[in-house]
């Protein structure tokens, strides 16, 4: 709407089309939407590439008249006609992909190889599933048709020459917009094709996509033939039945989702499972028992999303907010936004979201309350930071939920680790505004948008604090997952096991610690148990057999490959809490963390029998100065 407005203003004859999934499907809205923003002359409804080229054709027979297109019959368009009056197309088409020629193939995409933006290809379009949520829930898109095998293919061969002829500056990820990749046979061909071009031109190396939500031998032996380089999705957004309802999901069942998490550990594969806060007949306690059930399901990253109300979606319109009392409010959407120079205007904007914060089941305090809950499941479970820990707890058949919920309902105020969550809370309510024009106003004024460039506001939170707690924060998160360790040890009976579980929280500890530096250290310390041969073993059979007869060193060292990965993002993204945070969604965070060395010679540590540092005494300063 911004580039819209500049450039209509200097050149009033000029026709603006806006298209996209996000326009009101209720006619009454669509109106609305219109003539509130009079800049728009046409809006594309669904799919646009037949509709568009039908509307250019007849413009262009027209001398680009407007009116003109007032006496024909385009499908897929809505508009305000020349006599004033709302029109929408008797037909609303499904576009047959097959006729679609590849903007990559055809060098139209040549000069966004930067090696700084990424690709994003499809494969099919469409969806069978209702989610009221969802764009793509409507019956429109039911149908799930494909490309032509010999163009997905030729696509992905020539993204991957590409981004290899770039050298180490290229970036090595890949987006896939499809909706259930791996739920259809045709996927394991595609997968083929992409292990291929993986091996040849190491691109992609990670491969961003909504996995299937059914046929799951299919899914995971889709992620089987790509290594590792794709996350495998168990998206439940919730698993209380009243929602599901509510929402006309159907999921996957809970012994499915598990066996999907365990084969993810299996293949190398990263799992992740999403979850919605606010959905219609939410609670916090159906919130928080949905988040234990995915916890103890064993996936190793949990995305905690707000419900955005999108337009376009069944529960978005207006019958749906009023039948289950949604309250909502406007935010920034994270990494949209920016100066841009439109003609010799510029322009300083941003997108924005319209999130639910409280309904008829869920109160605003209880929507506060289950974002910092969120919060800590993403610091102390998400990515696997703490994961050997995580994995003792396992062999102890020690509850990793009731860990997490000591932590939220004794440590969540505590000391520095207060100060990290009151700071979250905080922003949480900062970001939200009441009035849509307002925040419109803000996102004008270019010393506005400049801070939110530069991190001092907005963001995303979830990541944003995720990378706070293992940089600035680092100390106080040790501290709460040791204390929280030693309750959940203490409520147990398990209070001999107090001095394995702190010596796997410095363990990790040393392997994040100072990882996005300029000049990372190497850190060296004793341990009293082998966390190394712990972590490594696939069936430990206790923590005695672990116990070294006397303190034992290690090393923790970045390796090259390692090295050369950091290297990659912090160029790309830079080591401010932004960078910081834009790296951390776009990588599985183990892969970061230093490698750990037994190193016996006495020559480079401090006395053995004492520790260089321990987490949560106020004068730490060993490390540094020990090197």
């Amino acid at each position: 709407l911004g580039f819209a407005k500049a450039i209509k203003a200097r050149f009033p004859s000029v026709v603006i089309v806006f298209g996209g999934p996000n326009l009101a499907y209720d006619s009454a809205e669509q109106e609305q939407f219109l003539r509130h923003n009079p800049v728009i002359d046409f809006h594309v409804v669904k799919e646009g590439e037949t509709a568009f080229c039908n509307l250019v054709r007849t413009l262009m027979a027209n001398d680009w008249d407007p009116a003109s297109v007032s006496e024909k019959e385009i499908n897929n368009l809505v508009f305000i006609d020349k006599n004033g009056s709302f029109r929408s197309s008797p037909r609303i088409d499904r576009v047959p992909l097959e006729i679609l020629l590849s903007p990559y193939t055809s060098g139209l995409m040549d000069e966004f190889f930067d090696g700084e933006l990424y690709p994003i290809i499809q494969t099919n379009r469409g969806c069978p599933f209702e989610c009221t949520f969802c764009t793509e829930g409507m019956g429109y898109w039911t149908k799930v048709k494909r490309k032509k095998r010999d163009r997905i293919d030729a696509e992905i061969l020539y993204i991957a020459q590409k981004m290899d002829a770039l050298g180490d500056s290229a970036r090595r990820d890949l987006h896939i917009a499809d909706s259930n990749f791996g739920m259809y046979a045709d996927d394991l061909e595609t997968a083929k094709i992409l292990a291929l071009v993986r091996r040849k031109h190491n691109y992609p190396q990670y491969i961003n996509v909504a996995t299937g939500k059914n046929q799951k031998e299919r899914v995971l032996e889709v992620a089987r033939l790509l290594d590792g380089s794709m996350k495998l999705m168990g998206s439940v957004q919730s698993l209380d039945g009243d929602v599901l309802v509510n929402i006309k999901r159907k999921n996957i069942s809970l012994e499915q989702l598990i066996e999907l998490a365990l084969a993810a550990k299996q293949i190398g594969a990263n799992s992740w499972s999403e979850i919605i806060l606010a959905l219609p007949g939410d609670t916090i306690e159906a919130h928080f028992e949905s988040l234990r059930m995915l916890v103890e399901a064993g996936f190793n990253t949990l995305s905690m999303y707000q419900l955005m109300l999108l337009p376009g979606t069944e529960m978005g319109s207006i019958a749906s907010r009023a039948k289950y009392q949604m309250e909502t409010r406007y935010r920034l959407v994270p990494r949209c936004y920016g100066h841009y120079r439109v003609l010799d205007q510029q322009i300083s904007c941003g997108e924005i979201e319209e999130i639910v914060v409280q309904n008829s089941t869920l109160s605003y305090s209880d929507y506060l309350a289950a974002r910092k809950m969120n919060l800590i499941v993403n610091v102390f479970y998400n990515d696997g930071v703490f994961l050997d820990l995580l994995k003792y707890f396992k062999l102890r058949n020690l509850p990793i939920w009731e860990w997490l919920s000591i932590i939220y309902q004794e440590y969540a105020e505590y000391n520095q680790f207060g100060e990290f969550t009151g700071r979250f809370v905080a922003e949480t309510e900062g970001e939200l505004w009441g009035s849509l024009d307002e925040l419109l106003e803000f996102c004008g004024s270019p010393e506005n948008i400049q801070n939110v460039i530069d991190g001092e506001i907005g963001g995303n939170l979830m990541y944003k604090y995720k990378g706070l707690s293992m940089t600035q924060y680092l100390d106080a998160a040790a501290e709460v997952a040791r204390l929280a360790s030693a309750e959940l040890l203490r409520r147990h009976g398990l209070e001999e096991d107090t001095q394995f579980a702190s010596d796997i929280i410095r363990f990790n500890y040393l392997r994040m610690r100072n990882i996005f530096a300029d000049n990372p250290e190497t850190y060296h310390e004793f341990f009293t148990y082998d966390i190394l041969n712990f972590s490594a073993d696939p069936s430990p059979l206790g923590v005695e057999g672990y116990r070294f007869p006397e303190p034992h060193g290690f090393t923790f060292v970045f390796s090259e490959e390692q090295k050369h990965m950091l290297s990659s993002f912090v160029k790309l993204f830079g080591t401010s809490t932004t960078g910081v945070s834009r790296i951390l969604s776009r990588v599985y965070i183990r892969k970061l963390l230093r490698d750990a060395n037994r190193t016996d010679g006495p020559s480079v540590f401090q006395d053995k029998n004492k520790p260089s540092f321990v987490i949560g005494d106020t004068s730490i300063t060993g490390l540094n100065e020990f090197h």
